[in-house]
């Protein structure tokens, strides 16, 4: 089965590709701008209609504009946070596997430690202390994110130092260097892919988390969870204030996780 011809993959593709799309067309689709108040004393908390599709927030702003620019800082955040912890666990992972020793002890303890640490709360304090900015946001999320990418490539690159084709390459004499970039790097990316694709949900969370607790990126920057978090206290007037911004992160991180559960499959059903 041809991985393009999966169901689930597919349609998280077209998902996730259309939220990022609409995202990058936003400047041009948006009815409004998304930080501006409309002006009207009347329009605060309207109720979805043919003027404004998703209704406004208690500021009065069109629900649907924020929703499209939201979807930029949201998901380019859990993109790049994704991508920047997989780079960084298996650089991370390669090192202490392929090495051993001292080092391998070494990082593994630094990384045994760092997840002993609620990830939530040494947000909380980061961003608390640092500040706001998206720059910020995504660099806390890398630091915090890429143990589980460590551990899981130390573990495969300690099952491939013992095959033969890894044993052949160093007793052709090639590099350490070379032995890991040819040799060792591409059969650690399936996993690597699969563990980044599975991330992405968990992050696009955790960013709405501190999003919604105040500490995501800075006022007027629009955002999936701060959006969450306006409509809160105004759920029984204005229910779709929070709704349709929990929604699309209810949407993403669902694909998310389809995705990373099909490709999981699709590895194991191709593992010799």
């Amino acid at each position: 089965m041809r991985l393009t011809e999966d169901a689930r993959v597919t349609a998280a593709a077209l998902l996730l590709g259309g939220v990022a799309l609409l995202g990058i067309l936003a400047p041009w689709i948006a009815p409004f701008d998304p930080s501006e108040n409309l002006g009207r004393v009347d329009a605060s908390l309207l109720a979805p209609c043919s003027r404004f599709w998703l209704g406004t927030d208690p500021e009065s702003r069109d629900v649907l504009s924020r929703l499209l620019y939201g979807s930029r800082v949201s998901l380019v955040t859990a993109a790049a946070t994704s991508c920047a912890a997989a780079c960084f666990g298996t650089a991370v992972g390669i090192l202490a596997g392929a090495v051993g020793g001292t080092v391998d002890r070494i990082l593994m303890r630094i990384t045994d430690f760092l997840l002993s640490i609620p990830t939530v709360v040494l947000l909380l304090a980061a961003s608390a202390l640092l500040g706001k900015s998206q720059g910020l946001l995504i660099a806390l999320l890398v630091v915090t994110g890429w143990m589980g990418t460590a551990r899981l490539v130390r573990a495969e690159v300690r099952v491939l130092a013992g095959r033969e084709f890894v044993l052949a390459a160093k007793g052709l004499g090639l590099s350490p260097w070379r032995i890991w970039w040819r040799h060792i790097l591409p059969h650690v990316l399936g996993p690597v892919t699969v563990s980044a694709t599975l991330g992405l949900g968990s992050v696009l969370v955790a960013e709405s988390t501190l999003s919604f607790l105040g500490f995501g990126v800075p006022d007027p920057v629009p955002s999936w969870g701060k959006m969450v978090a306006e409509g809160f206290h105004t759920l029984r007037n204005g229910w779709w204030v929070s709704t349709f911004p929990a929604l699309a992160i209810a949407a993403c991180v669902t694909a998310a996780s389809l995705a990373g559960d099909s490709l999981r499959e699709r590895r194991r059903g191709d593992a010799p």
